[in-house]
């Protein structure tokens, strides 16, 4: 869950702040001046800024309360967070619970006598409790986060409204009388009885043909997880919702709730994207790819059942090509990349039918990460596989037939082996030769001896080292650490003089772990720009503004975890697998090198 740049309840008033004034009094003439105070939020690190103002023209013994109240909305907020959002009896004992002196208790007792001080001492015990729950690992929903409660989605859909559409609200009136463009809004409860009438689930398609502003799309996304999209003609609605939608993901993951890049993982796992359907003969990475974006969000044990796995580990054993004893396919052993041409024992034209370096780490990572056990797998075809396809250089080719050579297909047979803990098949001092004779005089590292230093290949070789247990070998590691520092350009970039790309902050940054240099990082600036590529769609795209694929969103999750590792589960940066499972498994040279 990417840390999210949301719309602070300080900001929604902003526009019109001098018809608000101060809630409170004060005790302590210094606090006088005090206009927002910090509330803590689940997510790790997470905080909203709440103004403690009122409108001028609040009256708190009118019926009904139409103005937006801050005060009231962070009290709102407290007690969603101890109600669905703690997984502790002592916390919602002390801020829910004690009727007397519990936290909101005081919240209420200061905010009806208008005690400022008071309010703020309350204020601050919450965050401090909060934070020890957050440490401790008990923040994050009490529910099936398929079935969030309606009062929780209802608080998030209204402090969404409240922040977007109500400063300017009266930008939805200017339409014609007795047009088809009338706008209108539906009440939560009205959308709550329609979801349960039409038995919406996590698995659901709900498509709302003139959406306004989208608050029903958000409200059945928010309770049933379903994959939820609205369309509106109307110029004024469709901006309120376009906005609305990025508040909701933001919003979302602030909660620790579910979130867009999980359910886009999802959705690619049934089928690509129409823009990637090209890309399909490497479908066993793509599924690796949104395994390893899942697990990096601690997401997926939820987001695929134990029958989604199996059906998962079936195909991916349908495409190993299995060792017949004979010289003749021995280089052509291991997984394909995909099920372009079919089963391929009833595959009769080679090329097709080959296994290749690639598409056998993905498969094995893949089988790892949905808990299969490798018992299937034909081990020492694979070894001797990977025998045939080192060349004299110490470089391999990918699979026989091609003159395709560079660090990549290293890296591959490097991570091939230590999964199955079998390193015969490799010859590691060649292979360390042929990574020397990459490495360029700046630093970086190339795909073949002599050329442009590159991210990707840097990676690949300081990876594959790190396997082999031969960092040691890299001719001047602070300079090939200086140069990987230097790709920081908001984000990573891949190239002297490229913008930054997302996918770097995993092959640059895992690079940059395992030479030791996390707190050189500016991890700051890294998030900033992983965020401006998050979607609405979900996902992460190359660049911000673009469309979102597998691989930069899962890579992208994990190098945002390099930057923020409170919060989510550990990932090795030599296996792009979580090092608690690496390590469960015995898999050696899985954890980082930088502590």
């Amino acid at each position: 869950m990417l840390a999210a740049a949301i719309v602070h309840s300080g900001d929604a008033i902003k526009h019109s702040e001098t018809a608000y004034e101060s809630y409170f009094s004060w005790e302590n003439s210094s606090s006088s001046s005090q206009t927002t105070i910090d509330l803590h939020l689940p997510a790790a690190g997470a905080s909203e800024t709440f103004s403690l103002l009122m409108p001028k023209s609040y009256d708190r013994d009118a019926e009904p309360r139409d103005d937006y109240l801050p005060v009231n909305d962070l009290l709102s907020t407290i007690h969603a967070i101890a109600t669905y959002l703690v997984d502790s009896a002592e916390f919602k004992r002390q801020v829910c619970e004690d009727k007397e002196n519990g936290i909101m208790r005081r919240l209420e007792r200061s905010r009806n006598r208008r005690n400022g001080d008071d309010f703020v001492r309350a204020v601050s015990e919450f965050n401090a409790l909060l934070d020890a729950e957050r440490e401790a690992g008990r923040a994050g929903p009490c529910f099936d986060e398929n079935l969030i409660p309606s009062e929780l989605a209802i608080h998030v859909i209204e402090q969404i409204y409240n922040r977007i559409v109500a400063p300017t609200v009266g930008s939805l009136r200017q339409y014609k009388a007795f047009s088809n463009n009338v706008y209108g809004e539906i009440l939560p409860t009205l959308v709550n009885e329609f979801i349960d009438r039409t038995n919406i689930t996590h698995t659901s398609t709900f498509v709302d043909l003139g959406c306004g502003i989208g608050n029903v799309v958000l409200q059945v996304a928010a309770q049933t997880g379903c994959n939820a999209s609205g369309i509106e003609i109307m110029k004024v609605p469709a901006r309120f919702a376009k906005r609305q939608a990025c508040e909701f993901e933001h919003r979302m993951r602030l909660y620790k709730l579910r979130h867009g890049h999980a359910r886009y993982f999802r959705i690619c796992l049934n089928g690509l994207p129409r823009q990637m359907t090209s890309l399909d003969a490497a479908r066993m990475t793509f599924v690796q790819l949104c395994l390893v974006g899942l697990a990096a969000l601690g997401k997926l044990d939820e987001v695929c059942s134990a029958e989604d796995k199996r059906q998962m580990i079936e195909w991916i054993y349908a495409q190993q090509v299995l060792g017949d004893g004979t010289e003749l396919n021995a280089a052509y052993c291991g997984f394909r990349g995909g099920s372009l041409f079919g089963p391929h024992d009833l595959c009769d034209y080679v090329p097709a039918n080959s296994a290749n370096v690639a598409g056998t780490y993905s498969a094995l990572c893949a089988l790892l990460l949905l808990g299969d056990d490798l018992s299937r797998v034909d081990k020492p075809a694979i070894v001797e596989a990977l025998r045939c396809l080192q060349q004299d250089s110490g470089c391999f080719a990918p699979h026989p037939g091609t003159t395709e050579r560079d660090p990549r297909f290293i890296y591959c047979a490097c991570a091939i082996s230590a999964i199955l803990d079998d390193w015969s098949g490799v010859n590691k001092d060649a292979a360390v030769e042929y990574i020397v004779s990459c490495c360029n005089p700046d630093g970086g590292m190339t795909q073949a001896p002599f050329q442009e230093s590159h991210g990707g290949h840097l990676y690949c070789c300081v990876s594959s080292l790190a396997l082999m247990g031969r960092l040691d070998a890299i001719p001047d590691r602070q300079r090939t650490l200086k140069w990987a520092l230097q790709r920081q350009n908001g984000g990573y970039q891949g190239r002297v003089n490229k913008p930054a790309d997302s996918c770097y902050s995993f092959w640059v940054g895992a690079a940059v772990e395992l030479l030791g240099g996390h707190d050189l990082v500016d991890a700051a600036q890294v998030s900033a720009f992983l965020v401006q590529c998050e979607t609405r769609f979900g996902g992460i795209a190359k660049f911000p503004d673009e469309f979102p694929d597998p691989l930069h969103a899962a890579l992208g999750i994990v190098g945002f975890t390099f930057c923020n590792p409170d919060g989510f589960p550990r990932m090795s940066p030599t296996l792009l697998l979580p090092e608690s499972l690496a390590h469960r498994l015995g898999i050696k040279a899985a954890k980082t090198t930088s502590g």
